[in-house]
């Protein structure tokens, strides 16, 4: 049996961003904005991935196919008994998608333009229909 390590599927700077969080938890320096920036940048780059017509390419993907086995009946979840993790998921994803596209420390300084970025990031990646994940 393989390692789950040779399974998962990292693209672009996901693992280098989950080994700078994993630094920053190890430094007992490391400040708490600190921590939830690095963070917030590991789940954007799951968050924000696009996944085509290979859903499996994503290490997100494969997370929630996990979540969805039940070990102890040794079979997958009864829909009743995952589907409400699904959605939890998925809500979870869009408040952190709009935490990492407009922080609300900064919304006085936020224009038209981040308002209208933030619209198509919306659209590209958390909109139904469309080629990522959270659709």
């Amino acid at each position: 049996m393989k390692d789950a390590r040779e399974l998962f599927c990292w693209k672009g700077w996901q693992k280098e961003l989950a080994l700078a969080l994993w630094e920053a938890l190890g430094d007992p320096s490391s400040e708490r904005v600190e921590l939830e920036d690095a963070l917030l940048n590991v789940l954007a780059s799951f968050i924000f991935e696009l996944v085509g017509d290979q859903p499996f390419s994503s290490g997100f993907v494969h997370f929630l196919a996990v979540l969805g086995i039940n070990a102890t009946a040794r079979r997958l979840r009864r829909a009743k008994h995952y589907s409400y993790m699904l959605a939890g998921v998925a809500y979870c994803i869009r408040v952190l998608g709009v935490k990492k596209l407009l922080p609300s420390a900064e919304r006085s300084k936020q224009t038209d333009e981040d308002r209208e970025r933030f619209l198509a990031k919306r659209l590209k990646y958390l909109a139904d229909s469309l080629y990522s994940l959270i659709s």
